[in-house]
């Protein structure tokens, strides 16, 4: 038996028997059975973990450094300030805390429900009956092309969402995803206690002063196009923070210009910069997220000679 679990072999069975019940020629089946339970039970038993260590606040800022330099995704998202604004400014913060902002993901768990049904069969920004169908239909014939047995994903649909005109993204992925008719539940995520006190923890932190937060979002650059993809998911560029750049203001004041109104002498004010306010909003329903990035660009020069002046203004909303 040691010798199929070397953890087994690491216990001395034969050593804990004799301990237990003295040194005999013979022992009893049941003596036999209880020291080999025993052995078992603790074979199998998981190693405690020690508790974490407090993570110091210097340590915490160069992880967040590292894992957005190593993540174009992350770059600009500001990993470390989100950490203090969801837990406040600390000396050190536990590991739950990095990890919530690191990867959230961490703390969902999955959870067997039933599906909701809508009260009303239409719904706002859904696909219509006839369009899933023939979305489930080609499915079916790729099935065959892979030589997987045929299952009928509208029957599945209906069974589970109710016989609706319009279906949601949503339920659609999860039928394709889970196409067996047998099962009625629908398996979603949620957050586990532990992710639930530190959203809820965040979430206070968050409410305490929404007038400096909301200053936070605001990015002044020298263009709507001046954000990176964790700012802006929108963008198909792939900038890196080094190549933002900023607003520009300037003034000049001439006095070798060209005459205008008998006067060779011009003031000169420039602007040209982008007034962008990224942020992530999460409905109640119909879908998880959208990122926006609202924009206003200004591009004006105001000078003596108003036909060399420029008074342009933009606006513009982006949407991921």
């Amino acid at each position: 038996m040691e010798k199929l679990n070397p953890k087994l072999k690491e216990q001395n069975l034969f050593k804990q028997m004799e301990e237990a019940f003295g040194v005999k020629t013979n022992y009893t089946v049941q003596e036999v059975l209880f020291i080999t339970a025993a052995g078992v039970a603790q074979a199998v038993k998981e190693p405690e973990v020690p508790a974490p260590d407090p993570i110091p606040r210097g340590t915490v800022r160069q992880y967040f450094k590292v894992l957005e330099a190593l993540d174009s995704k992350r770059e600009g998202q500001d990993l470390f300030g989100q950490l203090q604004d969801a837990f406040k400014v600390q000396d050190s913060y536990t590991a739950a805390q990095v990890l919530f902002i690191a990867n959230p993901k961490a703390f969902l768990e999955k959870v067997e429900d039933d599906p909701y049904r809508p009260t009303s069969p239409l719904l706002p920004g859904g696909f219509s009956r006839d369009a899933v169908n023939k979305y489930f239909a080609a499915l079916g014939e790729m099935d065959k092309a892979q030589k997987k047995p045929a299952i009928d994903r509208m029957a599945t649909m209906i069974a589970r969402y109710g016989d609706r005109t319009t279906y949601l993204a949503s339920e659609i992925r999860e039928v394709e995803s889970n196409p067996d008719p047998k099962k009625t539940k629908v398996v979603t995520e949620q957050l586990s206690d532990l992710g639930s006190a530190l959203d809820a923890d965040r979430r206070a932190n968050a409410s305490r002063s929404p007038f400096w937060n909301g200053l936070n979002g605001f990015k002044i650059r020298k263009d709507w196009s001046d954000v990176v993809v964790g700012e802006d998911p929108s963008q198909t560029e792939k900038k890196t923070l080094d190549d933002l750049e900023g607003a520009k203001f300037s003034f000049s004041h001439d006095t070798q210009v060209k005459p205008f109104n008998g006067s060779t002498t011009a003031d000169t004010w420039s602007t040209v910069g982008a007034l962008i306010y990224p942020f992530t909003w999460q409905p109640d329903k119909f879908i998880d997220s959208v990122t926006l990035a609202p924009s206003v660009s200004v591009n004006k020069v105001s000078t003596q000679n108003p036909t060399n002046e420029v008074d342009h203004l933009d606006y513009r909303l982006a949407a991921c």
